[in-house]
């Protein structure tokens, strides 16, 4: 099977979920040669990089505070589902003025 995937900064992103039935197997990647960067005359071969499906499991408050970013702070100590509720509510209230 082949699926296309994104490299970005050592991270292959799979554009749809994809589910695999075992936490390690073997795959073959096939790099453009005009992406890889020989002037420096070592090839990256050797590195391994983190692949992420979409379908991998983040809990709920480490992807609120991805999307919060520098705002998380500002919210003092509460849960994941007051901070959903308060991205919930601004999310109504941005998309009302849109209708």
């Amino acid at each position: 099977m082949q699926v296309k995937a994104i490299y970005e900064d050592g991270v292959l992103n799979f554009p749809e979920p994809l589910r695999f039935k075992h936490r390690k197997f073997e795959v073959l990647v096939s790099i453009p040669e005009d992406e890889l960067d020989t002037a420096g005359g070592e090839l990256m071969g050797s590195i391994t990089t983190e692949v992420k499906s979409v379908d991998t499991y983040v809990p709920i408050g480490e992807r609120l505070d991805g999307i919060l970013g520098s705002y998380r702070g500002k919210l003092g100590n509460v849960t994941p589902q007051t901070v959903k509720e308060i991205w919930h509510g601004h999310l109504q209230e941005k998309h009302r003025d849109n209708k």
